[in-house]
């Protein structure tokens, strides 16, 4: 369980001590075809894994894009939200994957 939540653009890495192995979560909102880069194809694949067309990359964490337990029209919404950055959210149209740079070597 983390402290706290992965801030948008973030990346928190997690190191297992006992051999010094690691991941990192990174948060790249928007990104929901998983190709480190939030565009416009983002809405068309949400639309995709909505019509059963296509298969995430993440499963529910790359489809359920407004968090409410269930994949569906509203996800679209979401992702467009965030691609142009409405209400509370920054833009993120054309945005690129943060870049890790805590990462044990």
């Amino acid at each position: 369980m983390l402290h706290h939540a992965i801030t948008a653009s973030g990346v928190t890495t997690i190191e297992y001590t006992g051999d010094g192995s690691y991941v990192a979560y990174t948060s790249h909102p928007a990104d929901v075809n998983a190709d480190s880069q939030s565009a416009r194809s983002d809405i068309l694949r949400i639309i995709d894994y909505i019509n059963g067309v296509a298969v995430s990359p993440w499963g529910v964490y790359s489809e359920d894009i407004d968090r409410s337990g269930m994949l569906g029209p509203p996800d679209i919404l979401r992702v467009i939200d965030l691609l142009n950055g409405a209400g509370v959210y920054d833009p993120w149209l054309n945005t690129l994957l943060p870049t890790n740079t805590t990462c044990p070597n």
